[in-house]
């Protein structure tokens, strides 16, 4: 139960002014965050013309770049566990 002994007033004051501020820090991020997934989303939907003349998405150009990686990662290891 609330009464004058157990407030206080003071502090009231310096918390509110830090949840202005974090408040407004808060809606920043979230607007940065917000543009970098518009602009992630516009280059995987975006169409990429190939060497050999084929017609790729980014999201689909973004799939073969990981399988390529996990080939490499997969020869790495191969090589590291053979040499020794």
């Amino acid at each position: 139960m609330a009464n004058e002994q157990n407030l206080r007033p003071s502090e009231y004051k310096l918390s509110q002014e830090e949840a202005t501020k974090g408040g407004i820090a808060s809606g920043e991020a979230r607007r940065r965050k917000r543009n970098i997934r518009l602009a992630l989303e516009a280059l995987l939907e975006k169409e990429y013309k190939c060497k050999d003349g084929k017609t790729l998405t980014g999201a689909e150009q973004q799939s073969l770049r990981a399988n390529r990686l996990d080939e490499y990662v997969m020869r790495s290891n191969v090589i590291r566990d053979t040499a020794m």
